[in-house]
């Protein structure tokens, strides 16, 4: 692999590993000093004398090699290499793209959560669980899927960090820890017997404020150990609670059969598109200080609650199955031509 700049050999040895071993694609790397944004890359994909794939990453990203940066560069880059390949081959096309790998996207730049819509991507999560569709299994038919919803455990049940971003840094006292919204939120429904909300990771902390948070929350009686994921499965109700970005694991829970309560928000995941408020969810307030009506609701009327639960059931395993065309689509609306290639 060539490149048009110093890079650390940990990130061309990271990105050859991700990158389809096929002899027939020249590979090239560098790094950009002038418009990429941090945890965003370029790709570039030619065609003559032979297919070629350029890929600049930001310069301040390959000044670093961070834990979670180069698992999230691995992670986009196995996925998203040979949907562009895939692309190129359709349009017969030379093209450039941007794409931003981040949890709260870049501005304007395909990203995989952010408030225009028209810039959307499908997240990561749901593109990392099309890989695998046969561990969600398959959509069911409403009558089995209405008896088996009936037969989960009837709370709204959570499990999660205390991740959210925050412009001055890290959470350093409890006063910031309270008003974190996914604690505040367990904090409001700890007494509550039609819920069962707690935090189950104590991240994005001060290092010597996280043990000092971890006893106020075994204090307040919402911190919790955490589950697998298929647990989630057990339970009616779910309610997708914002962190760091919107929560990309709830597509899982659709997938499973859960009934999910989705706050109102500025921000969009792609399959936001595909669902609508009584139809897909249930909608809710963003500080889901209405959730008690909510779930009352919903035990008052199991069929149509379980009906809603079932067309999200059934919505989430279709994206899972075209989330190929749907990335192409998203991906389109912004590569540039290179028409001088």
């Amino acid at each position: 692999m060539s490149h048009a700049n110093p890079i650390d050999p940990q990130w061309q040895q990271l990105i050859s590993n991700a990158l389809p071993q096929k002899p027939q694609l020249a590979l090239q790397l560098s790094a950009n000093q002038e418009d990429l944004s941090y945890l965003s890359l370029r790709a570039c994909i030619r065609s003559s004398p032979q297919r070629t794939l350029e890929l600049q990453l930001a310069n301040s990203l390959t000044e670093q090699f961070q834990p979670f940066e180069s698992h999230r560069v691995y992670s986009c880059l196995k996925i998203w290499t040979p949907l562009l390949i895939k692309l190129h081959r359709k349009i017969k096309a030379d093209f450039k793209v941007d794409l931003s790998m981040c949890d709260g996207g870049a501005p304007n730049v395909a990203s995989m959560d952010c408030e225009d819509p028209t810039l959307l991507l499908p997240d990561l999560y749901a593109m990392q669980a099309a890989l695998n569709p046969e561990k969600y299994g398959r959509p069911l038919p409403f009558p089995r899927f209405l008896h088996r919803w009936q037969q989960k455990v009837p709370l709204l049940f959570w499990r999660g960090g205390t991740t959210g971003i925050r412009s001055n840094g890290p959470i350093t006292k409890i006063e910031d820890l309270e008003a974190n919204l996914r604690v505040k939120t367990c904090l409001e429904h700890r007494k509550n017997e039609m819920t069962d909300i707690k935090i189950s990771r104590v991240v994005q902390l001060s290092a010597d404020f996280s043990a000092i948070a971890e006893k106020w929350l075994s204090e307040q009686t919402i911190l919790a150990p955490s589950v697998n994921e298929a647990d989630f499965g057990r339970y009616r109700f779910y309610p997708d609670i914002p962190g760091n970005a919107l929560a990309w694991g709830t597509i899982f829970k659709h997938l499973r059969g859960c009934l999910v309560f989705r706050s109102t928000t500025s921000r969009s995941l792609y399959y936001y598109r595909l669902m609508q408020p009584w139809k897909h969810y249930i909608p809710v307030k963003p500080d889901f200080s209405d959730t008690d009506a909510a779930i009352s609701w919903a035990q008052a009327h199991p069929e149509e609650a379980g009906w809603i639960a079932w067309r999200g059931h059934q919505v989430a395993h279709r994206y899972l199955r075209q989330i190929g065309s749907h990335f192409c689509d998203g991906a389109l609306s912004h590569i540039k031509p290179l028409l001088n290639a």
